[in-house]
């Protein structure tokens, strides 16, 4: 039976003394405050919910590149959960950084990410690159958070690391709310010539289907014909996105995808996540 995975969640710790809040720019998110969902909890939803392993992405608005806590939660929940960690890519120890949270048990990810993109930008200056060629080397695919300004920046960044697999959040953060904006879309459909890069459709993305829109299920068509199904990757954003509980999320992503035969949509719902991350083999 084909697994399910969920490539972008999220876990917050309850303790706070052993887990210290420590956001990217000093500002927690209301969503790490107010819907903290520990990495017990999570498993236990997945369970719910029928996930067979999750990646755990660092909430940077909580802990910032101290990954303590979704590592500490990998570690107690081999065989489910794994992480994506954040190193700042600027810093001088950033090399030490990265070989320290790449060795811990889990480690799949290594996520260039701050709000708006900023870290994309960073990699552009060559003075980043060695770091970025020794993540290559340890064997870690890129996950970049940026927004659709950016791509352009993005894909010279990514053009230039053409052995490392990339995935990019959320679908770039497209607005979706009132119809996909062309300019948008157009930048987001620019990248799919780069064969190195996946998309996760997340349910940030997704919500916009309870609106039975026809320009909305029409984006989702040209997407699959755009990108393939083969480089589409499902993620749940829980609890960033908290509107729903996490089995509906699931059930919204298999219904967007219902067009697909069922083969195609067990790829995007997790076989796809086997190809690119070992760990969750």
């Amino acid at each position: 039976m084909a697994q399910v995975i969920d490539v972008h969640a999220h876990a917050v710790a309850l303790d706070q003394a052993r887990y210290p809040i420590t956001p990217i720019g000093g500002q927690q998110s209301a969503w790490t405050r107010d819907y903290p969902v520990p990495a017990e909890r999570l498993v236990a939803e997945m369970d719910t919910a029928g996930v067979d392993r999750a990646i755990v992405m660092q909430p940077a608005t909580a802990y910032g590149y101290n990954n303590r806590y979704i590592a500490d939660a990998a570690s107690a929940h081999p065989g489910r959960l794994t992480f994506g960690f954040l190193v700042d890519i600027t810093a001088p120890d950033a090399a030490e950084k990265l070989q320290s949270w790449a060795a811990l048990p889990g480690a799949c990810a290594f996520w260039l990410y701050t709000p708006g993109g900023p870290e994309a930008m960073a990699a552009e200056n060559p003075a980043t690159h060695d770091l970025l060629r020794l993540a290559d080397r340890l064997g870690f695919p890129f996950s970049s958070n940026t927004h659709p300004v950016a791509l352009p920046r993005l894909r010279r960044v990514i053009e230039q690391f053409p052995a490392v697999t990339w995935t990019l959040d959320h679908l770039a953060y497209i607005n979706l709310e009132k119809g996909p904006p062309a300019d948008e879309v157009d930048a987001l459909y620019d990248l799919a010539t780069l064969r190195n890069l996946c998309l996760k459709v997340t349910t940030r993305n997704l919500t916009v289907m309870d609106q039975g829109s026809p320009a909305h299920r029409d984006f989702y068509r040209r997407l699959v014909d755009r990108f393939g199904v083969g480089r589409l990757l499902w993620g749940s954003n829980y609890t960033a996105s908290h509107d729903r509980s996490y089995s509906d999320m699931v059930a919204l992503a298999k219904r967007t995808f219902a067009f697909l035969n069922q083969g195609e949509v067990d790829l995007i719902m997790g076989e796809n996540a086997r190809t690119i991350w070992p760990q969750l083999r």
